[in-house]
């Protein structure tokens, strides 16, 4: 059996014929291929790793850029003072009505005009029904949300009746707080009931119309009671 094979016999390549000598690889070579590949793949990784990290930074540039909507009894709030995104009105020493309040809306906030009809008009029905001072502020806080939210009631004209509801629609976190008086005709329930609405049409498309039956519950909800003073007394016959 052993007659039928030969030793191998290994042939230098540049030996073989009709191929060309073989040259030595370059310096350019050598790093492109030991640095400039490793180099793009770890390139290509960091980039699928970073790519949402900066793609949140993004959307909160131009979320912070962005006016926010500001509906109120008065056009410049002191809370909102401190905040640049919200360019103070004038007339504020006038006395407001719900046909004048201030509008600040641009960008991420995106109302049509007819939306904002809607929400100023149930301010007005929430106002007209409760007897409280209704305003609402849709927009990223410009400090923490219940800090932002309290700020807002105590620049009202008369906290005490007050009932500012703060909306982000960003991170749909939803604050409502209400005044010494206002507290008395709305509960922690009924607030929490108008919130989880809102939340609720945000996650549907819909914030504004969430928001204009969450006033329309809170004005429901603390609807002023006629007092019965007057009313003819009842007396039972002896």
């Amino acid at each position: 059996m052993s007659g039928f094979f030969s030793p191998m016999q290994v042939v230098p390549m540049e030996t073989l014929p009709g191929w060309p000598p073989a040259q030595d690889p370059s310096a350019l070579t050598f790093l492109l291929a030991f640095v400039g590949i490793p180099a793009l793949l770890l390139s290509v990784l960091a980039l699928l790793i970073w790519a949402p990290a900066l793609g949140r930074a993004a959307r909160g540039q131009t979320r912070g850029g962005r006016e926010p909507l500001w509906l109120g009894s008065t056009s410049s709030p002191k809370a909102l003072a401190s905040d640049p995104r919200v360019g103070a009105a004038g007339g504020a020493s006038q006395a407001p009505t719900r046909e004048s309040l201030e509008v600040n809306a641009e960008g991420g906030v995106s109302f049509t005009p007819a939306e904002i009809d809607d929400l100023k008009q149930a301010l007005h029905d929430a106002d007209a029904q409760s007897g409280l001072d209704f305003s609402l502020f849709v927009g990223a806080p410009a400090d923490q949300p219940r800090q932002f939210a309290e700020g807002l009631l105590s620049a009202q004209p008369d906290p005490a009746t007050a009932v500012v509801v703060v909306v982000d629609p960003e991170s749909r976190g939803i604050e409502i707080v209400t005044g010494e008086q206002a507290t008395r005709q709305l509960d922690d329930a009924d607030c929490a009931l108008a919130a989880a609405g809102i939340q609720r049409a945000a996650t549907d498309g819909a914030l504004a119309g969430g928001i204009v039956d969450a006033l329309n519950l809170l004005g429901n909800a603390a609807r002023e009671i006629p007092s019965l003073h007057g009313s003819t007394e009842f007396h039972p016959e002896h």
